[in-house]
Formats: C-alpha cells, sequence, structure tokens
C-alpha cells in the first residue's frame, strides 16, 4: 500500500506547483480506506475523505461531535470506533487521512520509532501543533483552543495553554497503530495516538475532565482544526 501514500502526495504536488516529496513517506497500513478520492477545492485548499487541508494555512480541518460533557477523559479527540467511553470529541475521519494531511503539510512526527525504544521512552516526540475546536452557539460561533475544553483535578484550573505534539503514532509489522486503535488526540501518555500532550500529569488518567462550563451539548457538532507550527521542529 506504500503507492498509494506516495501517489497521494505526487498528486497535492502536481496541484499545487510543488516539487514530489522523495518516498520517505510511511506505507500505508492493509486495512486502511483508500477509496476516498483526493481532491483540490479551492487554492492550496484539499480534502481526503472527511479531511480538509489547506497548504497556505498549515492546517488540517475535519467534523467531530461532543461525545462527553462531563467527567474523568483520557483523549480529546478519537474515531467513532475507538475509546468512546473515554474522549471529550468523536470523529468518523479515519486516522490515516489525518495522517496523511500532516505529512504533506510537511509533519514528521517519529512513526519509524522502534517498538522498543517507544516502550521504554516516557517522552513523545514530534511537530508542535495548535488545537483548535469551534461549534455553532445560541449567540454565535464559539472557538477555544482544545486545552481549554479540558480541567486539571489537582491544580483546579484548566489545562494550560500552549502547543500539542504532532508524534504521528508508528507502524508495527505493516500495521498503522493510530487507525487500528481509533486514537487521534490523547491528553495521558499515548504513542498508539497522533497528537499527545506535553504537559505535566500527562501520566495520571485521573487527572483531567471535560470542562463542563464551556463544553457544550453532547452530539453538538463541531470542527476541529490542526495547525502545524512555524518552527515544526523535532522535540527531544
Amino acid at each position: 500500500m506504500r503507492w498509494f501514500a506516495l501517489w497521494l502526495a505526487v498528486a497535492v504536488c502536481r496541484a499545487t506547483g510543488a516539487d514530489a516529496p522523495t518516498p520517505a513517506v510511511p506505507p500505508a497500513p492493509a486495512n486502511a480506506p483508500t477509496n476516498a478520492p483526493l481532491k483540490q477545492i479551492g487554492p492550496g485548499l484539499f480534502q481526503l475523505g472527511e479531511v480538509q487541508f489547506n497548504k497556505n494555512d498549515k492546517t488540517v480541518t475535519f467534523p467531530a461531535r461532543v461525545n462527553m460533557n462531563e467527567g474523568l477523559i483520557e483523549y480529546l479527540l478519537v474515531s467513532t470506533a475507538g475509546k468512546t467511553h473515554e474522549s471529550l470529541l468523536l470523529t468518523q475521519a479515519e486516522p490515516y487521512h489525518i495522517h496523511l494531511a500532516m505529512l504533506l503539510l510537511g509533519a514528521k512526527g517519529t512513526p519509524t520509532m522502534p517498538a522498543e525504544q517507544r516502550a521504554q521512552t516516557k517522552t513523545v516526540r514530534g511537530d508542535e501543533i495548535a488545537i483548535h475546536v469551534s461549534w455553532a452557539g445560541k449567540d454565535g460561533k464559539k472557538s477555544y483552543a482544545g486545552e481549554e475544553l479540558i480541567f486539571n483535578l489537582q491544580s483546579k484550573v484548566p489545562m494550560s495553554a500552549g502547543h500539542w505534539t504532532y508524534n504521528g503514532s508508528w507502524i508495527f509489522e505493516g500495521t498503522f497503530i493510530a487507525q487500528r486503535e481509533r486514537s487521534i488526540v490523547s491528553i495521558i501518555h499515548d504513542h498508539d495516538a497522533l497528537v499527545n500532550n506535553p504537559r505535566p500529569g500527562r501520566e495520571d488518567d485521573e487527572l483531567w475532565q471535560a470542562r463542563k462550563e464551556i463544553v457544550p451539548a453532547v452530539g453538538t457538532p463541531v470542527e476541529v482544526t490542526l495547525k502545524l507550527q512555524p518552527t515544526r521542529a523535532i522535540k527531544q
């Protein structure tokens, strides 16, 4: 399935006039959906399944909905077949489509880290991104940074402002693990997810809860945006 990832990268470059990438794109998993056509829908703007990505703004956007608005959470976002009992948001967007879009925007992540090294390290390396969640409120559009929707039970304040880490999950025996596990944005330490929380307390699965005074009702449609930060540097 490596051909699909390479075809997608080349197709985007042809559409934008950029140079074709070297074949460093991780191989697609055997069960990856490949029937979603890549479409250019505007200047520098592309659609892949449920995912839109903007090469000019370095953003990836897709629809989701509120899954929980109170109680303990371990994930900000999973797809609908993932760990739904502990995630604030759910999406039907495919993790592999999100990952391909991020790669085409220039994210590196660390998808080739050996399994034994991954198991031993408690630091998740990757690219700095911002996360925003927006929805239609009664008095207009609401928009919050992802961390603003999460409450720290120990400090009694919302999660601190700042970036998230796009680590890009990993590949094991030809399987893209984020696609298998359907884990997209994790609040606790989780190499399997596409995105991790770099803040202190990420090892504690009883520290974080939905910020119920801000998060809208369960089932509310929202839009999630991942924005690749300018440095795109791999953090140690």
